[in-house]
């Protein structure tokens, strides 16, 4: 019996080693990779953007192990479901907390790591589930340096930020955050998201920071499965997307302002004569005066479906809803 016991101390301790030993340089680049051959499901909403891809580094959390062991879960497919639904070029790294303790993953070498990534300038950067204020001093210096710069930075969280004050604010909200997104129900609460409630909009110098505040998983909340979850979870991507384009200043000439007006469009299943109303916000740019010619060819329209509410503002169009199932 004691041979034995000797004999299965002798396996278990070498694998208990291996299991805690510090992560190596090769595993580091593994676990923080992007790359994947599964492609989920998804609505490509701005896949081929006119302004181009957005290079960016995201700051994802990676749950509550510490630096050698980490729990991230789906944490980091967010950031592969977020680029397969926009133009996004992604870098991540991973940042955890134990007890009162935040750290890299990885430690020390996950730290120069990351002090690596942001040697190079990007477009965008991410805060993904935890405040930015967690990071390391000199972290946050070389994030806010480049976002002072021009640069953008997007902040998916419910803590404040001392960044994200008042006195930066944008008033009223930019319509990219908040304008033409449709309420999404929430499992934890009585009533639904409502993007004017959640995002918000903020000016850096010469860069643009949009926050959205709520429980994040990571770059979106985490609801319990439901086959209705799946089409509102491309609406939550759509909200995170949007926010990551405005704030790289990538949202484009013409926008949608507005869906069906400010209020929530309801609709009977048997009425066949359902019609609703999309606004685009042009601020004078010519580039919409393509639009209605394509969408005259597309839709087979009779007429310009597009009439103009303030003369190079603002554009209506009324367009008939799809039959219902």
């Amino acid at each position: 019996m004691r041979r034995l016991l000797v004999l299965t101390l002798l396996i278990l301790v070498p694998g208990s080693l291996a299991t805690w030993a510090a992560t190596t340089p090769e595993e580091l680049e593994e676990n923080h990779s992007l790359a994947t051959s599964i492609v989920t499901p998804h609505k490509p909403w701005a896949r081929g953007h006119v302004g181009g891809p957005v290079h960016a580094l995201f700051f994802v959390f990676a749950g509550h192990y510490g630096p050698d062991w980490g729990e991230p879960g789906t944490r980091l497919r967010e950031v592969v479901e977020l680029s397969q639904r926009f133009d996004i070029d992604a870098e991540a790294v991973f940042f955890s907390r134990r007890g009162d303790v935040w750290s890299f993953h990885g430690g020390k070498d996950g730290e120069e790591r990351a002090l690596a990534l942001l040697a190079e300038p990007y477009d965008l950067y991410v805060i993904a589930g935890f405040p930015m204020e967690r990071l390391p001093g000199e972290v946050q210096y070389r994030i806010l340096e480049q976002v002072v710069g021009g640069a953008g930075l997007l902040y998916c969280g419910q803590d404040a930020s001392e960044y994200l004050t008042d006195k930066r604010r944008i008033t009223p909200t930019p319509a990219m955050l908040a304008a033409g997104l449709p309420a999404i129900p929430t499992g934890s609460e009585s009533t639904p998201q409502v993007a004017a409630d959640v995002a918000s909009g903020y000016r850096l110098r010469d860069g643009r920071a949009a926050w959205l505040r709520y429980a994040a998983w990571a770059l979106t909340p985490s609801e319990p499965f439901s086959w209705r979850g799946l089409a509102d979870y491309e609406y939550r991507m759509l909200l995170v997307g949007r926010a990551a384009l405005w704030a790289a200043g990538r949202e484009g000439a013409v926008q949608v302002s507005s869906v069906c007006g400010d209020e929530p469009l309801h609709v009977r299943r048997d009425d066949p004569d359902a019609r609703a109303r999309v606004t685009l916000a042009t601020a004078g740019d010519p580039t919409v005066e393509a639009v209605d010619p394509i969408l005259v060819a597309i839709a087979r329209l009779p007429e310009p479906g597009w009439r103009l509410r303030t003369p190079r503002q603002a554009l209506e169009y009324r367009a008939q809803l799809p039959a219902m199932a």
